[in-house]
């Protein structure tokens, strides 16, 4: 073979081995990126999944806790949560203000019965109806069934100027809720009165979902209060000679 022929048949090997390395390199490029979008798209339906459930379970949570469920015991600290619902702060929907806060019921709230103007400075006989004053004699029941301490105090807020101004046995709730007594004080109030009025337009319940629109502190505190003072049976009216 002459070299002119030789030199030309090594020129059409290498060449025959570049196109296969270059098909082999354009076939490995294109396998990867059909694995590539084949994972995105499995991840995507994996999030899509994901988030339905979140959402499921949310829906059901609210469901729950709009039928007042029962209240669990509970150390004097301990926060309840509710199954499957993220916390929410209650500033995000703080209104301040005089307008009437309506509940889709028909009726709204008398302003004068509301969080931020809710009158906290007078005494109890004055501000409540005979009917509607927190009745203490189940109290100590209560707090024994629960396991709350009754000398207990809220001792984050030493200086609160309205410590002194609650009952003994409020100031453990209070300290059992994780509210300063001035907070304790509004809040208790407020969701009395609008028991009061639920009562006076033929709603015998307030709901567990009211309250957490009445009260604005944290959601899972007034959960717990509205389930407390049911037990204590403050959110119904009783004969004021008991």
């Amino acid at each position: 073979m002459s070299y002119h022929l030789r030199k030309r048949c090594d020129q059409a090997s290498n060449m025959e081995a570049d196109n296969e390395n270059e098909a082999k390199i354009h076939l490995t490029r294109h396998t990867k990126k059909i694995a590539q979008q084949r994972n995105r798209a499995f991840s995507l339906d994996t999030y899509q999944e994901l988030r339905r459930g979140i959402v499921k379970k949310a829906v059901q949570a609210k469901r729950e806790c709009d039928e007042q469920p029962t209240i669990h015991d509970a150390s004097p600290n301990q926060k309840v949560s509710q199954r499957g619902r993220p916390r929410r702060s209650a500033i995000r929907t703080r209104k301040r203000g005089n307008k009437n806060e309506d509940l889709g019921l028909g009726f709204a709230i008398p302003a004068k019965y509301q969080y931020f103007s809710t009158d906290v400075d007078s005494e109890d006989t004055e501000f409540y109806p005979p009917e509607w004053f927190p009745n203490m004699d189940h109290v100590d029941q209560v707090m024994l069934d629960l396991g709350i301490d009754n000398k207990a105090t809220s001792e984050k807020y030493p200086n609160d100027p309205y410590l002194s101004r609650l009952h003994p046995k409020d100031k453990a709730l209070a300290a059992y809720l994780g509210l300063p007594a001035s907070k304790y004080l509004r809040s208790k109030r407020t969701l009395i009165m609008a028991a009061c009025e639920f009562n006076k337009h033929g709603v015998q319940h307030v709901r567990c979902v009211d309250t957490r629109k009445l009260l604005h502190i944290d959601s899972s505190k007034s959960t717990l209060m509205h389930q407390l003072f049911l037990r204590l049976g403050w959110l119904r009216p009783h004969s004021p000679s008991t």
